[in-house]
Formats: C-alpha cells, structure tokens, sequence
C-alpha cells in the first residue's frame, strides 16, 4: 500500500493525524529546512571563499538533489512562522527576526518550490536573498 498522499495546496489545512503521508519525504524536507537555515547563517558569518562557506553550500546542494531524486519536487507550504511539507510542519519559529518562513512570509510567499535541474548558482542567489537582514524586501520594484 501506498502511504502517500496528494499534497495540500496552500489554502488547505495540515494532514490530520492518523491520514497518511510519505514520512520519509517530511523528513528529508525538514532535514533540508534545517540545513538552509543554518546555511543562510552561514553565509552571513563567512566570506564565500571560506572553506566552510563552500562546505555548508555543497552539502545543502546535496541534499536537495538527494531529495528530488527520490521524493520529486520540494514543495513548502509557507505560514506566517511556519513551514510545511505534505501537510507536516517542518519548520516553525516565533521570533521575527530570525524565521525563514516570517521572511519569506511578509514578502508575499505562500509556496516555495525546488524542482529537479535546479542550479547551485541557483541555489546561492536563492540563499543570499534570504539571508539579507532586516525587513528588507525580497524584490525590487522600479518606479
């Protein structure tokens, strides 16, 4: 038997307990949650021809790629503090200064994706847009 199950979309609510849902895939997506949080972190403290900046960069590259290979798509489900993946929280945080999911949140989002073929380049501007500090916003607009 199959344990998965269709994703939410983003007006719907998490799975309740009990409906079925691929736990391996929920763990992979919080294990690369975790991994981009402390990633972004990361990017902020070190140079980007720091060993470790490169480490902590190819490692989350990995890990994505591990996951689309055997789940498919990342899709995240983006509250205002927390993260979801197949009707799962992955992620919470309450303090606005440091959630992922606040920042990306108040810019708008409501669904991140990572599909197969994405580029480490990629993957890098993705990392440096988050990682700015403060309120600053994700997009420019010209006037």
């Amino acid at each position: 038997m199959d344990d998965r199950t269709e994703a939410p979309t983003a007006d719907e609510e998490p799975v309740e307990e009990g409906e079925a849902y691929d736990k391996e895939e929920v763990k992979s997506a919080k294990e690369i949650v975790q991994y981009l949080t402390k990633t972004t972190k990361t990017l902020q403290i070190y140079l980007p021809n720091n060993p470790i900046h490169q480490k902590f960069i190819n490692e989350l590259a990995e890990k994505i790629q591990r996951h689309l290979t055997e789940h498919g798509p990342l899709r995240l489900r983006i509250k205002q503090f927390e993260l979801f993946c197949s009707g799962q929280s992955v992620y919470e945080n309450s303090n606005r200064m440091e959630s992922l999911a606040f920042k990306l949140f108040i810019d708008g989002l409501r669904e991140l994706s990572f599909h197969p073929g994405i580029e480490k380049e990629e993957l890098i501007t993705f990392l440096e847009v988050i990682g700015k500090r403060g309120r600053e916003t994700m997009w420019t607009t010209t006037s």
